[in-house]
């Protein structure tokens, strides 16, 4: 019997001892700790200039009119457009503009093209880049007009796919910026006109140079009416426009 009850106990103990080496054999591991997943980082808002969306408005505005079955070449403004629009942290900015009010033959009314521009940047890219897509479909120049306009970036703005409805929007969003609009004071203007005068006539942009000629000598009647400009002012400023038209004149003459 004690041989038996012997026999027994170690028959269990090397049970167990077999159990233990299949565990360490098998390898027997703790339960793997899932990590949770990182939150998505949110994409950063990509940083454009009023400048930039102002002139990319208004050249989608203009291809989209001309053929607003192919939109690939409004495609990359229309971004530039989205982009300005979803900045939440840009504050508003006072540009300046230039509006040019033509028309188109075989459609009713004026139409308005803006072009952002610097007067600390004489080179006026934007503005050339404007006048460059007015100049693909011929059109008749009725005036220039220089404005200050506040602009600012609006999250909640969207839009559509649909080209009639996009159109829609884009001239919305120009009206918008025309209301946020007010004139230069009279000496500002006037040197402003000036310049724009000086990049007019060296570009060859004969009917512009000729309107802004016209703008200015107006500008000036309106400034000695109003004494406005000082009377020193106002003589210096009467020469320099002569001088200029009479420039524009030998280099770009006029003929009816």
């Amino acid at each position: 019997m004690r041989s038996l009850r012997f026999c027994g106990i170690t028959l269990a103990l090397l049970g167990s001892l077999s159990l233990a080496g299949c565990d360490s054999l098998l390898g027997t591991h703790p339960a793997k700790t899932v990590k949770p997943k990182s939150a998505k980082l949110k994409k950063p808002e990509e940083k454009v200039a009023a400048s930039s969306y102002i002139e990319n408005l208004t050249i989608a505005r203009m291809e989209l009119s001309r053929n607003p079955a192919n939109m690939s070449p409004v495609s990359p403004r229309l971004n530039v457009v989205r982009n300005y629009m979803a900045q939440t942290k840009a504050k508003a900015e006072q540009v300046r503009i230039a509006v040019f009010d033509y028309s188109l033959k075989g459609k009713d009314g004026d139409m308005q093209a803006v072009a952002p521009f610097s007067m600390a940047q004489r080179s006026f890219p934007a503005l050339g880049h404007v006048l460059s897509a007015m100049e693909v479909t011929p059109y008749t120049l009725k005036n220039i007009r220089v404005l200050t306009t506040e602009v600012m970036p609006d999250a909640a703005t969207a839009l559509p796919e649909e080209p009639l409805m996009l159109a829609n929007a884009l001239d919305a969003q120009q009206r918008h910026l025309l209301s946020q609009s007010g004139r230069c004071a009279a000496g500002d203007e006037i040197m402003t006109q000036i310049a724009l005068l000086e990049y007019f006539t060296d570009h060859r942009q004969q009917d512009a140079a000729y309107l802004t000629v016209e703008n200015v000598k107006h500008l000036l009647a309106k400034a000695t009416q109003d004494k406005t400009l000082d009377e020193e002012s106002l003589t210096t400023l009467s020469g320099k426009i002569n001088g200029m038209e009479s420039q524009l004149k030998q280099k770009m003459p006029y003929t009816f």
